[in-house]
Order: C-alpha cells, then structure tokens, then sequence
C-alpha cells in the first residue's frame, strides 16, 4: 500500500474523532445501522492509521440487517470476519455461501449496479472472483460525456464501475476527450458543495488510471478541507408510504464513507471490494 500524504493522515484521524462521537451516541441509541455504518467508516480510518486496537468495532446483533439494509450487513460481516473469526465461522459462514446463489439468481433478473455491489461484498467475504462477464465491453467516446443530463453521466460511470469491478480490473480505459470532459463535471460539482458527486467522479477516474491533474489535485483538496453540513445532505425522500425523514447522523455518516472511499482509492491501490476487512 502506498504511504499516505501527512494531509490524509490528518485527514483520517480527523474524521476517525468525529466518527467515534457519532458512534457513542448511536450506542447510547441502541441505533444498530448507524453503528455498523460508524464502524466502517472508522475501518476504513484506522486500518490506514495502524492504531493497535480496534476501537471501531462492535459486537452487535445484526441479523434484521439482511432484509433491510443487505450491503451493510455482509460490510459488517467482513469485520466480523476480521476481529471475531471464530464467531464468523460459526455464525455467519454458511449463510454468506448460501447467499451467493441467490445473489446470482437476483443478478439474472436485475442487473443493476446495486446488485453486482452486493455480489461484490459477499464475494470479498468468499474470496472468490465477483466478476460477472458482460457480453461485450462498451468503448466510451466523449459524445457520451458531452453536454449530457447529470443522469446520464452517472449511468456512463455506473457502466464503469461494472466493468472495472470498482477498479479490480483494467478492462475500460478513456481517452483524453472523455478524462477533460469528466474533470470538467468534477471542477463543476465542486463549486457547487456537491460531495457525492465530487466522490464518484474521483473514484471513475481511478479506476480508469486517469492520470492526476488540477481538477483531481482541487477535488482532493476540497474533500479534504471541507466538512459536508447539513445542507449538503437528503434528508427526506418520497417513497409508496409517502414522505420519509431520514436521519441526519446517518446520512452525514453515509456521505463521509463515500468521500472516504473516493479519497483513499485515489491516493493509494486500496479498493474497498478487495481490501475491507482484508487488510
């Protein structure tokens, strides 16, 4: 793993207090998915930090997860796997083999992102090899990027990040038409406070090996210097019961991961779909 810069370095243990604020009130909350999400978040802090101890990691009873938020439960399970391997083997173990065909069954009639993510994490867990072989490799051209809504440059990357296996393969490469195009939208989300966009842009240029730039060099910086607020976040959505409050630590918890991730797989060879709980 490449050293990290003294700004990440601050940056991580920056974010590793603030975490573990947020993880002390979601105990005190008896908030199950907001410590599991708190717990990763500071996985991804501390494994890059080295502290000796895992100060990050709960035990928790997470089985209502599965239904309700999958990703989170077999992410959890990985450090599961980490720090309790015996109680991994004998709780966990069978059901995450059993899970895989049904995953690839539900991949089958849904090939969404969000399911091959899914597929992903488990397979991190069975140290098998996630990828799912598309009939053909789509070759971007910059029409694809140019002038385009913002939905159809995310669906451009989500084509991206499933077919480099978020960054496990070197199968899609761009041209230097498409990488100016994509730093143009990066310059663009960042005068615009837009985190998650800047996160994702950031993490479609690693995996193609876009070479670093100004744009890449500001979009590090503002996601280094700059906490996401309140303003920043989604924090009601419309769903069949009608309207939903969802809750600010956790979604504040939810984007810090994401900028996390973008920013730790920039500046080094991690990759979250190889390396959580692995290292």
């Amino acid at each position: 793993m490449k050293p990290l810069k003294k700004s990440i370095q601050k940056f991580l243990k920056s974010r590793a207090r603030w975490n573990q604020k947020i993880q002390s009130n979601a105990i005190n909350d008896e908030d199950v998915a907001l410590i599991v999400n708190t717990s990763i978040l500071g996985e991804l802090c501390y494994v890059f930090l080295e502290f000796d101890k895992p100060l990050h990691f709960q035990l928790l009873d997470v089985e209502n997860l599965l239904e309700t938020a999958s990703n989170l439960f077999f992410e959890y399970l990985c450090l599961e796997r980490k720090y309790q391997p015996e109680l991994y083997a004998e709780a966990h173990a069978d059901l995450v083999e059993k899970y895989q065909v049904v995953l690839r069954d539900m991949y089958k009639g849904n090939p969404t992102l969000a399911t091959f993510s899914l597929i992903s994490i488990v397979s991190l867990l069975q140290k098998r090899d996630a990828i799912i072989k598309a009939k053909s490799i789509v070759s971007f051209v910059p029409e694809l990027f140019t002038e385009q809504p913002r939905e159809a440059i995310e669906a451009s990357m989500d084509l991206i990040f499933f077919q480099t296996n978020f960054g496990l393969r070197t199968t899609t490469k761009l041209d230097e038409k498409c990488i100016k195009l994509l730093e143009k939208y990066l310059l663009e989300a960042i005068k615009e406070f837009d985190f998650l966009f800047v996160s994702r842009i950031l993490r479609t240029l690693a995996y193609v090996n876009a070479p670093e730039s100004t744009a890449t060099k500001k979009a590090i910086a503002f996601l280094l210097n700059y906490r996401p607020r309140r303003i920043n976040l989604i924090l009601e959505i419309v769903t069949e019961k009608g309207r939903q409050r969802l809750d600010e630590d956790t979604e504040m918890v939810k984007l810090n991961k994401e900028i996390m991730i973008a920013v730790l797989e920039w500046e080094t060879d991690f990759r979250f779909y190889r390396d959580l709980g692995i290292l």
